[in-house]
């Protein structure tokens, strides 16, 4: 009876140690469903073969794609500047679609379609599958265009003009008597034995008469002129007769310093007593300047009578 007893009690002591191991190998089982199964699947995606490394890398792209792991995209950027400097160009600028990557189509090895998708999602997150990284380079191009303008002025200088059929000596005809003319002697001439305005003009009512006794005489009949324009070339004239023709005698008229001198005219020319439109010569000059001195120079060797008429300088 005592044997049993001590029987039941060491088989009692005996349950703890029994207990234990069973305790410890559950722990085990645990630690060992942590870890990826050695299955058919998972050899079927990592084989151990010597050709494995096409089978592998099949397997990673299909986990990939099945798993959705995303694709890192890195932007390399780089710049281009083009600079145009004085050139003007028109420039057509063509964009072209950037060509896209696709993505890579997951080829399915064999075993995959034997089993459930919760098993392909354990055997691919067995894979340790990182995300794999997509370089792409992009371009920015500044263009920089200077536009160069040459402007080219052209100034056209007019052609010099001056107003038609306007005199511009003053009481050219001596209506008004000799308002604005002056009459002068010259050098160591004998004066005049008489100077004026007289009756008898050609196509009006008065002239100028300048008379010279046997010695002669040398006197200047003047008007100052203005309104030329430089550039333009005037006619100068005027109406003249005299008496005696066996005197030597001229009639020279200037105009200082704007283009007209020595034109002059002679007694031994014209018939006597005949009104005549002088001078003789070179009745037409261009303007140097704006205005100046009309001076008429009447010299005679002995006696003499001059008429004078119809002076005029115009364009």
């Amino acid at each position: 009876m005592l044997s049993i007893i001590h029987l039941c009690y060491l088989f009692l002591l005996a349950v703890p140690a029994f207990a234990f191991p069973v305790e410890e190998r559950s722990e085990l089982d645990l630690v060992k469903r942590a870890t990826c199964p050695r299955d058919n699947l998972l050899r079927c995606f990592e084989p151990t073969a010597i050709a494995a490394a096409p089978t592998r890398a099949a397997a990673t792209a299909f986990c990939s794609s099945y798993l959705s792991i995303p694709v890192v995209t890195s932007v390399i950027s780089t710049q281009t500047s083009t600079t145009t400097i004085a050139t003007v160009t028109d420039y057509a600028t063509t964009t072209l679609p950037l060509v896209v990557q696709r993505a890579a189509t997951a080829n399915p090895i064999a075993c995959t379609s034997t089993y459930s998708p919760a098993q392909l999602s354990s055997a691919c997150s067995c894979l340790s599958i990182t995300p794999s990284t997509t370089y792409t380079t992009a371009t920015s191009t500044n263009t920089f265009i200077s536009t160069a303008t040459n402007t080219i002025t052209a100034t056209a200088t007019p052609a010099a003009r001056c107003t038609s059929n306007v005199n511009l000596i003053a009481n050219p005809s001596f209506e008004a008597g000799s308002n604005s003319w002056y009459i002068a002697t010259y050098g160591a001439n004998t004066p005049p034995t008489f100077v004026g305005v007289i009756g008898g003009g050609l196509n009006s009512v008065s002239a100028y008469s300048v008379s010279s006794g046997p010695s002669g005489t040398g006197v200047i009949l003047s008007q100052s002129i203005s309104g030329l324009v430089p550039g333009v070339t005037y006619t100068f004239s005027y109406d003249y007769m005299f008496k005696n023709t066996g005197v030597a005698s001229s009639i020279q008229c200037s105009l200082n310093a704007v283009g007209l001198s020595g034109q002059s005219t002679t007694n031994g020319n014209t018939p006597e007593n005949t009104w005549t439109r002088g001078p003789t010569w070179g009745t037409t000059f261009t303007a140097t300047g704006t205005g100046g001195d009309l001076l008429c120079f009447f010299v005679a060797r002995g006696a003499i009578i001059w008429k004078v008429d119809n002076f005029y300088i115009g364009c």
